[in-house]
Parts: structure tokens; sequence; C-alpha cells
């Protein structure tokens, strides 16, 4: 159908009807209609180029066609190179810090956007469906456990005397503790309110429970809230009892040989190897209070022969797993300050652990233990350097300056200026908290989304059109040039067979006679149409069925970018905890949809570009509302001041509770062992400790030692 209709033509024969103005905003019928212009873009340069050359060419082996289809595939290809590419490297690197972070098993820990969580969900739950049915809904048959530490990579755990047969997974059970499958007498589910957080062995092995078989994350948070980011060795510290199975006061080296409670799996560590590593904490430490004392602490034999370990000295162990939980010497300054070593100093004593008395000792024996190749490295598992290295990597690199100064409390003339350490990866979670970031976070996901629903109202609008437009009535070799055609037309029995390809030649005419001629005697017009209208500009009217696939293709690669880049781009802001970074960031996600344009203007040579200037489609049906409430579905105002706004809102509350103070958390207890859902929290506080410096003190009195 012509855009435009010519004057009578005297071989039609007779005067064609007239025909109402093709600009209308509605046709006769009522139906809406609507116009595409054109814009400076490649993709708008692929809709247009096309109908231009054939217009003034008659097909469109032409060097701008070949031009417009070379740039729709490099602008396809970058974008999806910059996408696909860097989008990738993105979600890895967020996701990946995240999962080696923390396992929690009601948190998303690879989701960081809102669609991330609904697909882990929706993909964890169809999968769990295909398992129950492919099962049948039957119980598992049993299959091999693991009973030591060397297997839990291969099998998951048996439990305590059931060593015989494979038990449950703790997520198999949700509203059964975890604890409940290995120790008896806990089968009840206790609410996280309930918690009694006291660091008892039950409710830190939940949380062991879930990071066990091998599982390389930092932290660990059970069902009831726990949080645990210390090594393996600190969870024996509460379990006395299941390691002396015998309860006559001294484990031995057969009973942790035995390990009756499989512990060894359980906890990641073989109590075999515990056992032997508080041998080596006694004796290194009597030898470390000898070196920087007056005193000479006992040693049993037991102990030295790591025959057995009484229940005093154990207790004297946990001391030492407690300070090398901290795992940086730098921290030493922060630990002072927590009144640690108060008790200590208040003694009095000669005799004292380590031989503090002061500040200064107190300093010295701290950064004696955390040091590289220090006391902690010399005598703890080596699951130890592991959580060191890991714990490093997850605080970042750390940072110092002068805070306050500490005084003795047992002394007002000793005093010290407290180094205050922090963290790189710390400080960044911990300025992303803060609700300056969040409301700057929120107002570039806002030009973000902006952007992204103006894109979108471009694809509907070529949707639209390719869905409405008028095609011409088959596609044929018209498009091709003549002495193609001719080629192809010349090809035997293939021209004879293929009449629904081909059309009559058209005789040798003038370019502009050819157009006046098909539509003045109603031919049938086997490629798309087009004319000029009173200002010259190019008016489109059909659509020929190659170039429809073309725009097909098109718009399927474009909403294909568009989810990708929503997902990425949201991903790529999300985890962004800097101003200046988040704000190039954004910029460079612009850019990506801003380079069809680029291309165009820089590409393109300016001739092109006039003789596109102005150029559109005539009026053709819409199935995009025009009238009523459902115009406000389509209304860029209403998304912008309505839409949008909400999206952002449930972005950044998702954003904050799910990834920023989830991982705060974690690197809370991580690094400075604090929180009030962190294990090591309850012994890293002066009250613990001042009970703990007066419970070893009858130990620091004794005198004899059988150290050769």
């Amino acid at each position: 159908m012509a855009a435009a209709v010519p004057p009578a033509s005297e071989s039609a024969g007779e005067q064609m009807p007239l025909q109402s103005d093709p600009f209308d905003s509605e046709l006769d019928d009522g139906t809406p209609t609507t116009t595409l212009d054109h814009r400076d873009s490649v993709f708008s340069f692929v809709l247009f180029m096309p109908p231009l050359t054939r217009r003034t060419h008659g097909h469109y082996c032409t060097v701008p066609v070949t031009l417009a289809v070379l740039l729709f595939i490099m602008t396809i290809t970058c974008q999806l190179a910059l996408t696909l590419i860097a989008g990738g490297f993105i979600r890895e690197r967020s996701s990946g810090f995240k999962v080696s972070l923390i396992r929690h098993q009601e948190w998303q820990a690879k989701a960081i956007t809102p669609l991330d969580w609904l697909q882990e969900a929706v993909g964890e739950s169809v999968g769990q469906a295909r398992k129950n049915i492919a099962n049948g809904w039957a119980p598992r048959e049993t299959q091999e456990c693991c009973n030591s530490a060397e297997c839990i990579e291969l099998y998951p755990c048996c439990g305590a005397g059931e060593k015989d047969r494979r038990p449950k997974p703790a997520w198999d059970t949700p509203m059964q503790s975890a604890s409940s499958s290995f120790l008896a007498g806990h089968h009840t589910r206790r609410r996280p309110a309930e918690v009694n957080r006291t660091g008892r062995f039950d409710d830190l092995l939940d949380n062991y429970v879930l990071g066990s078989s091998g599982d390389v994350r930092l932290c660990r948070k059970g069902f009831d809230g726990l949080l645990d980011c210390s090594p393996p060795t600190y969870a024996y510290l509460d379990a006395w009892h299941e390691l002396d199975d015998n309860g006559d006061g001294i484990w031995s080296a057969e009973e942790a040989e035995a390990d009756r409670t499989n512990l060894g799996c359980r906890l990641g560590l073989s109590p075999l190897a515990f056992f032997n590593s508080a041998v080596r904490g006694i004796i290194k430490d009597a030898r470390d209070t000898a070196d920087n004392s007056y005193a000479i602490p006992l040693v049993p034999a037991s102990v030295e022969t790591r025959k057995a370990i009484p229940k005093a000295y154990f207790d004297h162990v946990k001391g030492l797993v407690v300070i090398c939980t901290a795992a940086d010497m730098g921290r030493c300054g922060q630990l002072i300050k927590q009144g640690t070593f108060d008790g200590a100093i208040g003694l009095k004593s000669g005799t004292t652990r380590g031989g503090i008395h002061d500040l200064d000792s107190a300093l010295d024996f701290c950064q004696r233990m955390l040091r590289p190749n220090g006391v902690c490295d010399q005598t703890l598992p080596h699951t130890y350097q592991l959580y060191r290295s890991r714990t490093h990597e997850k605080c970042g690199d750390p940072s110092f300056e002068v805070g306050a100064k500490y005084t003795n409390p047992y002394e007002p003339r000793d005093a010290m200026s407290i180094t205050e350490v922090s963290y790189s990866e710390y400080s960044q979670f911990d300025t992303a908290h803060q609700w300056d970031f969040q409301l700057f976070l929120a107002l570039i996901l806002l030009v973000w989304y902006v952007t992204l629903v103006l894109e979108l109202s471009r694809i509907i609008q070529l949707i639209d059109m390719v869905a409405n437009f008028d095609q011409a009535h088959h596609s044929t070799y018209s498009m091709l040039s003549p002495d193609i055609r001719h080629s192809i037309s010349s090809f035997g029995s293939f021209s004879t067979n293929s009449q629904l390809l081909l059309t009559p030649r058209i005789p040798h005419k003038k370019k502009s006679q050819i157009l006046h001629d098909e539509l003045a005697e109603g031919a049938d017009v086997s490629s798309e149409t087009s004319s000029e209208n009173e200002t010259g500009t190019l008016v489109v009217s059909d659509l020929s069925r190659p170039h429809r696939i073309i725009c097909g293709i098109m718009v399927a690669m474009r909403l294909f970018l568009w989810f990708y880049m929503a997902n990425v781009g949201t991903t790529f802001l999300l985890s962004t905890y800097s101003y200046d970074d988040l704000l190039f960031n954004a910029v460079a996600l612009a850019f990506i949809f801003e380079l069809p344009e680029f291309l165009y203007a820089f590409l393109v040579q300016d001739d092109i570009k006039e003789q596109l200037r102005g150029a559109k489609t005539v009026p053709f049906p819409t199935s995009l509302p025009m009238h009523g409430w459902k115009k406000l579905l389509i209304s860029r105002a209403f998304w912008g001041l309505f839409v949008i706004p909400l999206l952002v809102w449930m972005v950044c509350y998702f954003n904050y509770h799910n990834n920023i103070m989830e991982t705060l958390e974690a690197l809370q207890c991580a690094c400075f062992q604090t929180g009030a859902s962190c294990v090591a929290a309850q012994r890293f506080n002066g009250q613990w400790w001042d009970q703990y410096w007066k419970d070893m003190a009858p130990l620091a009195n004794l005198r004899a030692s059988y150290l050769s």
C-alpha cells in the first residue's frame, strides 16, 4: 500500500478512488493509529534504510543497506560481548564473595537481586519436586556414611552411635535441630528467641553441621540465628562432655582416636589432631611463660608424653584457642581496650601466664600469640592456617589509626595509646549500610531504571510496528538488483517451479517512473513501498517479508539484551560500595544502551543521514492502548513517578537486608568477633576473660616442671 496516492493514471482505464488522509489519528472504523519516526540510531537505520534504497534504486543491493546490516551485527556483537562477558564476571565475583563468606540454609547466598532470589527459589522448588517424583516419595535407601574427618568430602557424617547407617542431612528436616541427628535429647527445634546464647556446644554444633562436608565457607549460620566464624578448633572448647567419654575428668589419646561421637566429621577436624594441638599449646605456653617471667609452670607427665589431658589443662587451652581466633596481630590493641587482659593484670602475681603484669607485657603476650609463625601458628592444627588465610581474604587489607588512650584499671600511671585497626572489605560494607550511601544508590538506580524504561518503550513500539504494519503481498526477488534477478530467473527449472518467489521482470525505466506505474496500474507490489511527502522526507507504507524478518530478529535481540542488562546492570550497581565507582559504573551501563546512537553518528555518512532526516512510517493500527485507564500502563510519566520509585525501593530494601546487612554481620564476626549473634563474641569480653584468669591462677602458682 502506497503512502501517498498519485494522480489518476490514464493507463489505468479509470480513476482510482480517493483515500482518506494517511496521517489521521484514527481509521474510518475508529481504530487508533500511530506512526514511527526515524531517530539517529543503528536500529532505526536498519528499519528505514532499505525502504529508502528501494525507492531510489529499485532494490536492496546497495552499499548503504550493506552498511546498515553490518552496523546492526556490530552493535549486537558489542552489546552482547559487553554484557555477557563483563556481566558474567560481575555476577561471579559478587556471588562468589557471598558464597565463600557465609553459609545460611535460609539465605540465598548467590542471589544479588530479587530476580536472582526468585530464580533460585523456584529452581530449588522444581528440583526438589523432581527429586521427590523420581524417588516416588519413598524413604532413602541406606548408604555409606562418614565416620572420620578424612571422608567428609565423600559422604555425609554418621551420627553418634549410628555409624552403620546414613542419616538425613539437616536441610531435609528444617523443623528439627541439626544436632538432633547426632545428640540425644535435642529433638525439639527451639525458636531463635529462646536460644540461650552461652556458647554451648549443642548450639554451636548446629552451625558446623550446616557447613560440614568440606565446606570452604568462612562463616556458618544455623536456623537458630547463631553465626559462627571461628576455626574448627573453637567448637571443641564446649565438647568436653563428648571428648571425655568415660567421664573420669581426663581426656585420653585413646578416647580421641576412638571418636565415639564422630566429632571429626561433624566439625571437620579430627579429635586426635586437636588433642595433639592442645598438647603442643600447653607445652609451648609453658615455655613462653618461662622465657618471659620468673615462673616455670608445671606440665604434667601425661601431657608431656601425649597420653592424656586433665580437665584443668583442657580449660587452660581455651584461652589460647580464643586468642588465636582474632587471627591478626593488629587486633592486640583492641583486645587490650576490651579488657581481655585486665583480669591477668589484676592478679598482681609474677606467676601469671605469659608474664602479664601490666599493659606493655599484655601487648607483648598478645603479639607473641598472633604474629606470623607465632604460638598460634606453631600449636594449632593445619585448619588454623586455612582459617587465617580466609579471614584475611574476606576482611581485606588492614588500615591503622591512633585511637583513644587506655589506662590500666589497677594502676593509673600505666597507660598506652591504642591502635585501632580496620579492614578494607569491612569498611566498604560499613559505608554501604549508611543512609547517605543508600540514598545515593537509590538515585543511581532511579536513573538506570529510567534508561531501561526508555529503551523498553522503543522496543515495544518496534514490536507494535512489526505486528501491525502492512506487509507486501509476498516476498520476491525484486529487492535484488536487475542483474542478480536475471541470473536467478535464468536458472532453468528452478524459475519455473518457484513462481511464488519470482515476479515478472520490470522493463527498464527511469527509477522515478517505476513506483508511479506500479501504483497507478494497481500492480501487486512484492516488496515494501515508500514515497515522499510534501516536504520530501521518506514515508514507509509497508514492509517486505525479508525486511520484516530482520526487524523481528532485531526485536528478539534487543529484548534479550534488555532483560539481561536489567538484571546484570542492577547486580553491577548493587555490588559497588564506593561513591565514585558507583557513579562511573552507572555511566558505563548507560553507554551500552547508547552504543547504537554512537555507532550511527560515527560511521554513517552525512549525506545518508540527511536523506533519512524526518523519515517516518504511515499511520498504522496499533495494539497499544490509546485511551482510558489502560493508557496509563504505557505512560512514561506514570512509570517515572510511581512504578520506578517503587521498584527502586524494593531493590534497595532487598539489597540492604539480604546482601549488605547479612555480609556486614558476618564480617563483624569474622574480623572483630563482635555482634549479637556471633558465637565467638561471647568469649571476647572482659567478664569471660576475668573469670578465665581467675580459674587459671592455681595452675600458674605451680613451680615444678617435668620439661627436659
